[in-house]
C-alpha cells in the first residue's frame, strides 16, 4: 500500500534524502516528515484511505491517536469510519482534568486501536497501551503508516507485549517503489539508490 504513494511522499518533501540525526542519536540517509501530510490535502486523503483500509480489517469500537503526530491520522480515519476518537498525551497535564487520555472513554472491556504515524524502536508505543489499559480498555493492535524498523525485532518485541503491529509498508517498500518509478529523474534515482545502500549496509 505504501508503494502506491511513494512518489507522492518524495515529490512533496515528506520523504527527504540527506543526513539526519534521529532521536536515537543514529544518523540516517533519509527522513520521513509525516507531520507534513495533513498540510497536503490530496496526499492526506490518500493516506487516510490507506489507514482506513487497515483499520477495517480489525475489530474496535474506538481509535486512540498518539499525540501529537498520530492524532490527525486517527481523526481522519474516525471521520471516514464513523468511530469515536481518543487522544493519548505523552505526559499528564498539570491543570484542568489532568488526564492522560482525552475523550469519552468507552465501556469497560471495549477494544481500542492505537494509531500513530510511524514506528522506529517501538518503545514509545507501550505507554499509550498501558494508559488505555488503566481505563479497563483492551488494546491489541497498533496501526502506523510506515514501519521504519530494520528486520522484525521490534514487531516481535511488541507482540511479546501483546501488541500487534500493522503498517502500510516499510522503508524498503518506499525505496523499492521510488527506484522503479518513472516519475523521478535519473539523477534523483541515483541519490535514492545510494541512500538505500547506506540504509541497508
Amino acid at each position: 500500500m505504501i508503494s502506491e504513494i511513494a512518489s507522492d511522499l518524495y515529490r512533496s518533501g515528506v520523504f527527504k534524502l540527506g543526513e539526519f540525526k534521529l532521536k536515537s542519536g543514529d544518523i540516517s540517509p533519509f527522513y520521513l516528515d509525516l507531520r507534513l501530510i495533513p498540510s497536503i490535502p490530496p496526499l492526506f486523503k490518500k493516506v487516510i484511505n490507506i489507514y482506513s483500509n487497515l483499520v477495517r480489517e480489525l475489530d474496535a469500537v474506538a481509535l486512540a491517536g498518539i499525540m501529537s503526530a498520530g492524532v490527525p491520522f486517527a481523526t481522519g480515519v474516525c471521520l471516514e469510519l464513523d468511530l469515536p476518537l481518543l487522544q493519548i498525551r505523552s505526559s499528564k497535564k498539570e491543570h484542568g482534568t489532568k488526564k492522560m487520555v482525552e475523550g469519552i472513554v468507552p465501556r469497560s472491556g471495549s477494544e481500542v486501536i492505537l494509531i500513530d504515524d510511524l514506528i522506529s524502536t517501538g518503545a514509545s508505543k507501550l505507554q499509550p497501551k498501558e494508559e488505555l489499559e488503566k481505563l479497563d480498555l483492551v488494546v491489541k493492535d497498533l496501526v502506523v503508516l510506515v514501519d521504519r524498523t530494520p528486520g522484525g525485532a521490534v514487531r516481535d518485541m511488541l507482540r511479546d507485549k501483546g501488541l500487534i503491529l500493522h503498517s502500510a509498508g516499510t522503508i524498503d517498500d518506499i525505496f523499492s517503489a521510488l527506484k522503479s518509478s518513472n516519475d523521478i529523474p535519473e539523477s534523483e534515482l541515483k541519490r535514492i539508490h545510494k541512500a538505500f545502500e547506506t540504509w541497508t549496509s
